[in-house]
């Protein structure tokens, strides 16, 4: 914040200039994270771990419009996509997923889990 005012820019028909409602000061230092089961920061500069297409999973065995790719750490479907209509990659420390939906209808197509030799026996 360095030391900026917070102002209420409230509905009012004067043009007074806004008055400060609040002053902070932050001091602010990054700190080692908590001991997780599974972690990944996503750091500029790595990359996902390399993965291997599968069948989806699903007992039957209908993956229509579903892909799945596994790695060492991570297990991720997409459901109900466009064919190769769909990403997945580390941009600027963060995991980003882009996907074009087939079916136009779905709000959930691309969840992602640690892979099994990520997740914890505990």
């Amino acid at each position: 914040m360095n030391g900026h005012p917070a102002f209420d820019y409230g509905q009012r028909q004067d043009s007074a200039a806004p008055k400060a409602i609040a002053r902070a000061f932050l001091t602010v230092a990054p700190q080692p994270h908590e001991q997780f089961d599974f972690f990944a920061d996503f750091a500029p500069g790595t990359e996902l771990p390399p993965s291997t297409e599968t069948k989806c999973g699903h007992p039957s065995g209908n993956c229509f419009q579903q892909w799945r790719y596994v790695s060492k750490d991570y297990d991720h479907l997409w459901q109900s996509v466009a064919t190769n209509e769909y990403a997945i990659g580390n941009v600027l420390g963060q995991l980003w997923v882009r996907y074009a939906d087939w079916a136009a209808d779905n709000e959930r197509q691309a969840p992602a889990h640690a892979g099994e030799e990520s997740q914890s026996d505990e």
